[in-house]
C-alpha cells in the first residue's frame, strides 16, 4: 500500500520521515515493538518514532468478528483500568482504537486494527 514520505503529527514538534529502521524500536505511539519501515524524526538527538499505523491512523479495516463496531482512535485509553487488545490479547499501553458502543468495549492496537481479514500460509 502506498504511504506518505513525510507526515506531521500533533504529538511531536518535528516532521517525521518514512524510513527503514535498521534496529528494532519501541513505537512512541502504541508503545509496542516495531521492525523495519516506520516514521522517524530526522533531527539528530531526537529518537521519536512511530509505526506506519500509528502515524497515518487509517480507520480499521473490516473485521468480520467485530462487524457491528464503529472504532474510534484514541491517544490513550479513555476508560479506567487496563485494556487488552481483542486482536492479539496483549495489554494496550498507548494509542488504540476502541468501540464503546457495547457494555464491554472492544479495543485494538493500531497495528492489529489494520491486519488483513485473511492470511495465506502458502
Amino acid at each position: 500500500m502506498p504511504t506518505l514520505l513525510r507526515i506531521k503529527v500533533e504529538e511531536h514538534p518535528h516532521q517525521l520521515e518514512w524510513k527503514n529502521s535498521q534496529v528494532p524500536f519501541i513505537c512512541d505511539g502504541c508503545k509496542e515493538l516495531g521492525f523495519g519501515l516506520c516514521y522517524q524524526c530526522p533531527n539528530k538527538g531526537c529518537n521519536f518514532i512511530l509505526h506506519e499505523e500509528c502515524g497515518i491512523r487509517r480507520p480499521p479495516t473490516f473485521l468480520p468478528f467485530l462487524n457491528t463496531c464503529n472504532f474510534q482512535f484514541h491517544k490513550k485509553n479513555p476508560l479506567e483500568g487496563t485494556r487488552v487488545c481483542d486482536g492479539c490479547a496483549l495489554d494496550i499501553r498507548g494509542f488504540l482504537y476502541q468501540c464503546s458502543s457495547r457494555p464491554d468495549p472492544h479495543d485494538l492496537h493500531p497495528s492489529c486494527a489494520n491486519l488483513p481479514s485473511a492470511f495465506s500460509l502458502s
